[in-house]
């Protein structure tokens, strides 16, 4: 049986030209849907059965431009981060690939909360398919120039104090950083006020920051945000 894949992007050219190419027989993978990041393909997605999802080169905001966001209400997923928590949470409970993207948040953390691969945009479709199937088998894979990318710019010391966060503690970080409030955070997430709260705090807790700029600092000094 062919592994199915969803592939999620705003660049209708780029998406569609990663579809007709896992197409091709040789992939040994089946496209069973290819959509923008908004909210009609989240509710499209929640229908649709796939093994994997493939987040590519811009499906979403970049974290620098989280930070600037105003604080109207965000109807879509705003981070790489927010839509791969998203659909891992699905009830099929598909693994996800990110494409030629810089993590929002420390690359360990993200593969420790579930996401199963990052690929570069030097990628060929052999590597990307290898990381396509070995995500179907629950592994996971990095591209090489990116593992030595993150070793040169210091992200596995820089960021160590992130790798403790839970997946959802990393979301409400994420927003929080983009300056949004407890009662907007639970509106975009669907849950209680009060669970936002609490995942705040622990987050601040395991941070070791007691204010939203003392959190903003690290966060800067991190590399996580601009």
């Amino acid at each position: 049986m062919a592994l199915t894949v969803a592939i999620v992007d705003n660049n209708a050219i780029l998406r569609d030209g990663i579809a007709a190419l896992l197409f091709l027989p040789i992939s040994g993978l089946r496209v069973v849907m290819s959509n923008d990041c908004d909210d009609a393909a989240m509710t499209a997605l929640q229908s649709t059965s796939f093994r994997v999802a493939l987040i590519g080169i811009s499906g979403t905001h970049s974290p620098s431009g989280l930070a600037n966001l105003s604080s109207d209400k965000i109807a879509a997923p705003q981070t790489h981060f927010e839509l791969a928590m998203r659909l891992m949470h699905l009830s099929h409970k598909p693994r996800v690939v990110l494409m030629n993207q810089t993590p929002d948040v420390y690359p360990k953390a993200m593969l420790q909360a579930g996401v199963s691969g990052f690929l570069s945009s030097h990628a060929d479709l052999a590597e990307l398919v290898q990381a396509l199937r070995l995500a179907g088998m629950g592994r996971s894979y990095i591209s090489p120039n990116l593992k030595q990318a993150w070793a040169q710019a210091g992200l596995e010391s820089a960021c160590q104090q992130f790798t403790e966060l839970s997946a959802r503690e990393l979301v409400v970080m994420r927003y929080v950083l983009a300056e949004k409030r407890v009662p907007e955070i639970a509106e975009l997430l669907g849950i209680n006020p009060k669970t936002v709260a609490t995942y705040r705090s622990r987050m601040m807790g395991k941070l070791g920051v007691s204010s939203d700029l003392g959190l903003f600092k690290l966060a800067q000094s991190a590399g996580l945000c601009s």
